[in-house]
């Protein structure tokens, strides 16, 4: 059942009642809040995701929203508050920040790297990884706009077999981003625009066609992408080892799963891995279909 498939008068009590379960990927996170808001926010853009009402304690991660004052909101992720106190407006794209806290521990002794994964329609995937602010997610947006298949946005999953499980997600967009893709998703699923105080405008952009939590991915390569408008384009492979260290750094969870963890970046990086720079998003998203094809 997905959440679409709820009412908003039921997705609004199952939250209430700590009820709802949202698959993201190998896990099931327990949501619970009070603030309709949020509940019309979720049946928006999370549509697509599978959600079951079940008893109130089962989940791997259980999130909840709790008022913080009289203007102000904060998420409890399995008991303990998050850092971060913010408006309601915010709700959705703090509920992203603190699912993704919680996914980090909760997903070992599976490897996550900082990464998105896409899939074109013939089934090959790419992941592109790297930090917030060089690009990937704007570029994945735009490989999504024109027709591929979102696997995973933030969290590439390596499972304990090697396999690369689907992780949804909602894109988060940012700054200009969120005009570039809205001219190129003209009839896409948009959250409102919220101000965040250290990142500025935020927006999320619902992806048309999501993986099949129960196929593994088939990734045939791997690119570190940074988008620079002012520089010259440039696409480099990456020695194994020079790779092995790059995908080390961006996982959130490598040091809680220790060597076997190792060995799952070390067969991640038999790819062909390639470090990428280009001017604009129509010249990223060419760079990323043409290192398919030579995959």
């Amino acid at each position: 059942m997905r959440v679409a498939d709820h009412s908003p008068g039921s997705l609004r009590s199952s939250l209430r009642a700590g009820r709802l379960l949202l698959s993201f990927g190998p896990l099931q996170a327990r949501v619970i809040a009070k603030e309709a808001g949020f509940a019309c926010s979720l049946h928006r853009l999370y549509g697509s995701w599978e959600a079951v009402s079940a008893d109130t304690d089962v989940g791997d991660i259980t999130l909840c929203l709790r008022r913080r004052g009289l203007r102000h909101w904060v998420w409890v992720v399995n008991g303990r508050e998050s850092p971060r106190i913010f408006p309601r407006a915010m709700a959705l794209a703090q509920f992203e920040w603190a699912m993704h806290l919680a996914m980090a521990v909760a997903l070992a002794p599976r490897v996550s790297i900082h990464a998105a994964v896409v899939v074109r329609p013939d089934g090959r995937a790419a992941a592109l990884v790297g930090r917030s602010g060089t690009g990937k997610s704007t570029l994945a947006a735009g490989l999504v706009a024109a027709g591929w298949t979102l696997a995973a946005d933030e969290f590439l999953v390596l499972e304990p077999s090697g396999d690369i499980a689907p992780v949804p997600a909602v894109i988060t967009l940012k700054g200009s981003s969120i005009d570039l893709i809205r001219s190129r998703s003209p009839d896409g699923t948009f959250s409102p625009v919220a101000i965040d105080a250290e990142r500025g405008p935020i927006a999320h952009y619902a992806a048309p066609r999501l993986a099949r939590p129960d196929s593994p991915v088939d990734l045939r390569t791997i690119v570190f992408p940074r988008y620079a408008a002012d520089a010259d384009p440039l696409v480099r492979a990456l020695p194994r080892g020079e790779a092995i260290i790059r995908l080390g750094r961006q996982s959130h969870n490598l040091h809680l799963a220790g060597p076997e963890g190792f060995r799952l970046v070390a067969g991640l990086a038999r790819r062909p891995v390639h470090a990428a720079r280009y001017a604009s998003l129509d010249a990223g998203m060419q760079v990323v279909n043409d290192l398919l094809e030579e995959a």
